[in-house]
């Protein structure tokens, strides 16, 4: 079973060489601000990864907030370490508790909340025209779609569309 682990605590155990740090938020979130050492291996496709090659560690799990990494806590378990540590309260937690991050400087919305202003700008958008021209209720319809073939499949087109915009890119 996972367990919760307080920032002091694992800052300890890292800088003891007895843990490894695994950040599973999204790789913009992590261009923004990380705890340096730290791997990328997103939730998003962590089951798309290889096995770690240090599992005879310890592995802390951690997300912005401790949320996400709380709900996947089994699916973290499965990642075969010696043990399987959820950092309290995320990144967030690290923070308070006055440790570094790097940051690099660049702040963009997450390309998850991008998708949510647009799904539910658009929504709205279609609602509003659809009073006017009924036809066009059909387009909320669709971004409906979209959303639940999202949820079900993992993959977001709308998403994919975003990440092209110019402030999205990598440079």
């Amino acid at each position: 079973m996972a367990t919760t682990i307080a920032p002091t605590e694992a800052k300890r155990l890292w800088e003891q060489g007895e843990v490894v740090f695994i950040d599973v938020r999204e790789p913009d979130e992590f261009a923004e601000m990380r705890i340096t050492g730290a791997k990328l291996q997103p939730l998003s496709v962590l089951s798309h990864l290889p096995q770690d090659d240090d599992q005879h560690k310890a592995a802390v799990y951690f997300c912005r907030s401790g949320r996400r990494t709380a709900q996947a806590a089994a699916q973290l378990q499965g990642r075969g370490h010696l043990d399987t540590l959820i950092l309290d309260g995320g990144l967030n937690g690290w923070l308070q508790a006055g440790f570094p991050v790097a940051k690099s400087g660049k702040v963009t919305l997450p390309l998850q909340r991008q998708v949510h202003i647009a799904a539910g700008s658009l929504i709205l958008l279609f609602l509003i025209l659809g009073q006017f021209a009924p036809i066009l209720r059909i387009l909320v319809a669709l971004v409906g779609c979209g959303l639940l073939v999202s949820g079900l499949t993992g993959t977001c087109g709308m998403a994919l569309l975003l990440a092209r915009l110019p402030w999205n890119k990598k440079k």
